[in-house]
């Protein structure tokens, strides 16, 4: 394919892009190219992702508008359509070719769409000759496939047309640096493109229409020093804080042309509070250091009774935000004093509090512990040995108690039974004679 204009375009449907390849839902399919002048190739360009939706089908989202023709004046409604995925996440929207997305919103499941509403002075990437400026939007979405977020591919380009009359040239903001603590100052420079003799700048955070700072130009640049507490209007709740932040332009203060954006630039600023300490005393010494949640993938750096360098470094993982130091014990009886400091994009904390940590009162601690416990098992299981030996004596009295009763009971009811006449069996005997115990009764009475 010839270029014409410094760039090929191919145009392939699903069925050339699929052919021969077995593609399931949520896999990538990957694009390069490069070029030749008819001596030497070029390197190949950067990969292009492709989203698999569907099985042998390639779907991308659909960004739309209401008219394609605005004033600058007026802001716009963009909307991404994207219903034909199952869980989604985000959209992000772009201008003109640009590889990062000037907006991200949040998806909406009930509408299932996401709308945007643009300033069309941020559309305009340059100022033309004519009264028409054409800029293109398009954007992609992150869904969740097999829980994994993938982006999708972007969107067919929507023609957006910006009546442009009267512009200025767009200037180009500077910030050193741009990271830097709530108590710090940083530099914001707006560079005109030209010289306007009482030309002032105007400088916005966050896409707010309203500019937070108003500065005099001296010859073509505007210089704004600021601090993270002045930027973020005191309301410093986080340990990290971004803002995106540009500048425009007017030629005076009675103006009413204003320049095009310049480009946006992210600030962050750190308040960085002092990091957590404590300790677990097992065969070995752990400390653990905890930074704010926000602050993942800190170096910290452990001090022992207050030394200029610190004792050990440890990094913590990029998902996490706290570390644990492993201090072989020595059975020493000297109080050692732990403290901890963590650094965060070249800044580092506050002193963590001093902790103390003695190894002889640890391990007597640990030894009264170990002998209380012995102690506590010992009496719980002699509690339980004469609290069996009672239930036992108990069972047995009550046991011996109910035949006692039965006995008794047996007895009262055998004297209560009428007296049998005497029988040969119960009569007594004396030498070979036979007595009846009643003819003996009635002799005894005669003597």
């Amino acid at each position: 394919m010839q270029p014409s204009t410094g760039q090929c375009m191919l145009v392939l449907n699903k069925e050339q892009i699929l052919k021969g390849i077995k593609a399931e839902r949520g896999d990538y399919l990957i694009f390069t190219c490069d070029y030749t002048n008819g001596f030497h190739r070029s390197p190949r360009s950067k990969g292009v992702k492709l989203l698999v939706s569907e099985i042998g089908q390639i779907k991308k989202p659909q960004i739309s508008m209401r008219q394609s023709i605005f004033k600058t004046e007026n802001d716009v409604l963009v909307q991404c359509l994207g219903t034909h995925f199952d869980r989604i996440e985000q959209c992000k929207f772009y201008n003109n070719w640009k590889s990062e997305p000037f907006i991200t919103q949040p998806y909406d499941d009930k509408q299932k769409l996401c709308i945007i509403k643009v300033n069309l002075r941020r559309l305009e990437s340059r100022q033309s000759s004519e009264n028409i400026c054409v800029t293109w939007l398009s954007c992609d979405i992150d869904v969740i496939v097999n829980e994994k977020k993938i982006t999708s591919p972007r969107s067919e380009m929507e023609k957006v047309e910006i009546e442009s009359t009267g512009y200025l040239g767009m200037p180009q903001l500077n910030v050193t640096p741009a990271v830097f603590q709530s108590d710090e100052t940083t530099e914001m420079t707006c560079n005109m493109p030209s010289f306007h003799d009482q030309a002032q700048c105007n400088y916005y955070k966050n896409n707010e229409s309203k500019p937070f700072r108003t500065v005099a130009a001296k010859a073509n640049r505007c210089l704004l020093s600021v601090s993270g507490k002045e930027l973020l209007e005191d309301k410093v709740d986080t340990a990290k804080s971004e803002l995106e932040i540009c500048c425009d332009y007017m030629e005076s203060k009675s103006s009413t042309t204003v320049s095009l954006f310049s480009n946006s630039v992210t600030v962050v600023v750190l308040m960085l509070p002092k990091p957590k300490i404590s300790f677990q005393s097992k065969t070995k010494l752990f400390i653990h250091c905890d930074a704010p949640p926000s602050l993942r993938g800190t170096v910290f750096y452990l001090y022992q009774n207050g030394t200029e360098k610190p004792t050990a470094t440890v990094s913590a993982l990029e998902t996490d935000h706290s570390v644990i130091f492993e201090i072989p014990r020595n059975g020493s009886r000297a109080s050692l004093v732990y403290s901890c400091v963590y650094e965060y994009q070249g800044y580092r904390s506050a002193i963590s509090d001093h902790k103390v940590f003695n190894e002889y009162e640890d391990y007597q601690e640990e030894f009264i512990s170990s002998v209380t416990l012995e102690f506590l098992i010992r009496v719980i299981i002699v509690g339980i040995y004469f609290f069996l030996m009672g239930l036992l004596l108990a069972c047995s009295h009550h046991k011996s108690s109910k035949n006692r009763w039965r006995q008794q009971r047996e007895w009262q009811q055998l004297q209560r039974l009428p007296q049998s006449k005497p029988t040969k069996k119960s009569s007594l005997r004396a030498g070979d004679k036979e007595l009846d115990p009643v003819a003996l009764k009635e002799s005894e009475l005669d003597l």
